[in-house]
């Protein structure tokens, strides 16, 4: 659970070193991953001054660690949206290049995207399928073995595809 506290109990419970004060641009920032707690007293005390008049309290702060939590969830999901956005990105480009028959710009975009890491089966399936037109076996039994590596890790999702994946690496490997 969170622990929050006002100024007042601040005073009691916690040193500056062991806790955060909410402000703004921290409210601004992480927002909803705050916790409704903390979000509930911080607008209580931003914007209603019969409660700060009631309470004593004038700012609201966050346990050190806990608000460090935060900044790791934060973090993660902005590294997801990026991962996201991205691979997104780099797939347009690549259906893009294809259409305009630039296949080896294509394969570019789309191993950049394999880079990446996350897990969005149209870059695989895409070089598995150039690399196959294209006599490049080796090539593809590599991505298909870094699709089955990548993509087990969510087995149950992705069972049918590694199926499918595997039945492809036979063949290519007789």
């Amino acid at each position: 659970m969170w622990n929050i506290f006002g100024n007042k109990e601040k005073k009691e419970k916690k040193s500056n070193q062991e806790s955060i004060e909410i402000t703004e641009n921290i409210y601004a920032k992480y927002g909803f991953r705050l916790g409704h707690e903390v979000l509930a007293k911080y607008i209580l005390v931003k914007n209603s001054r019969k409660y700060r008049e009631k309470t004593g309290i004038t700012k609201v702060y966050i346990d050190k660690k806990e608000f460090e939590r935060v900044i790791v969830e934060y973090n993660k999901d902005e590294n997801l949206k990026f991962q996201i956005n991205k691979t997104a990105e780099l797939n347009n480009k690549g259906i893009a290049f294809e259409k305009a028959g630039k296949i080896t710009e294509a394969i570019d975009v789309y191993e950049k995207n394999l880079l990446i890491g996350y897990l969005a089966r149209h870059s695989y399936t895409r070089l598995m399928i150039i690399y196959h037109k294209e006599k490049r076996y080796d090539d593809e039994i590599r991505v298909i073995e870094t699709a089955i590596a990548a993509f087990s890790k969510e087995s149950v999702r992705y069972s049918k595809n590694i199926e499918k994946w595997n039945e492809r690496l036979i063949k290519l490997q007789k």
